[in-house]
């Protein structure tokens, strides 16, 4: 990717160049600039990449990101008012159906907390903005919900990247199962997982330490279709990495979140 400043009649004052597929670029409260792409890995499009310079396009720092599938890009990215930085791009299986995914992250590029949005088939993420109440909207475009095979697709967040409606369908019920990413994360000490149940079934959901030992039980029973969501108290567990596992009709899923004390 390049980055070209010029002065008020377009002429090149200086030119920069860094690894990627540039997509946006916004000058920072400092007077330097944040800029996101895709970072690339063989030629693949493997995950989001912010590269943060100063006033004159030198490299401060470089953070990638990358969703549990692999396979992403970021689209967009602003600096929030609390001077860190909100992402938007998308994620998801190569050769498969994407999600729109927000990253948020504090002033360093350091991640925060990771949002996906979307449903059945491939939705993406192209603008992102902060809103007047600490929120976020996005837009993108969406195949999910019925044809036409595009829609364009808005989603307006909390400041914590939750919705209080998941989807555009006309059914309240998820379509699919699915497990998100814990909120705040990292976190100190209880944080909030949400699940997604298409039909009733038998839920087993396990909290284990870095080296796979089970450290708690949040679920182990049957329960009907729809949105859930359990708060992890770990007030007695050191801080640290663990991860936490959904098993359920036959799908079982995994994620990681971070306890810091």
């Amino acid at each position: 990717m390049f980055l070209i400043k010029t002065n008020p009649s377009g002429d090149t004052l200086w030119t920069r160049r860094y690894p990627g597929y540039g997509h946006s670029v916004q000058q920072t409260g400092d007077g330097g600039y944040i800029i996101s792409g895709t970072y690339l890995w063989f030629g693949l499009p493997v995950g989001a990449i912010l590269i943060k310079t100063n006033s004159v396009g030198d490299t401060l720092w470089t953070r990638t990101y990358r969703t549990r599938d692999g396979y992403g890009s970021g689209r967009s990215v602003q600096q929030t008012s609390d001077s860190g930085y909100i992402l938007v791009g998308t994620a998801g299986p190569r050769f498969a159906p994407s999600d729109v995914c927000l990253f948020k992250t504090n002033s360093s590029g350091d991640t925060l907390w990771t949002r996906t949005y979307g449903d059945t088939s491939s939705d993406w993420g192209n603008s992102v903005r902060q809103t007047t109440d600490g929120g976020y909207i996005i837009a993108g475009t969406t195949n999910s919900f019925g044809s036409p095979p595009s829609y364009v697709y808005l989603i307006k967040t909390q400041a914590d990247g939750t919705v209080g409606v998941r989807n555009l369908g006309t059914d309240d019920m998820p379509t699919r199962f699915r497990l998100e990413q814990n909120y705040p994360n990292p976190f100190n000490p209880s944080t909030t997982i949400l699940y997604s149940l298409p039909v009733r079934s038998h839920v087993v959901l396990k909290v284990y330490s870095i080296i796979g030992e089970e450290v708690a039980t949040l679920a182990d029973e049957t329960q009907e279709a729809g949105f859930k969501s359990v708060v992890v108290d770990a007030g007695n567990l050191a801080s640290g990495v663990y991860f936490y596992k959904l098993m359920s009709g036959g799908f079982v899923e995994i994620r990681r979140m971070l306890l810091i004390r």
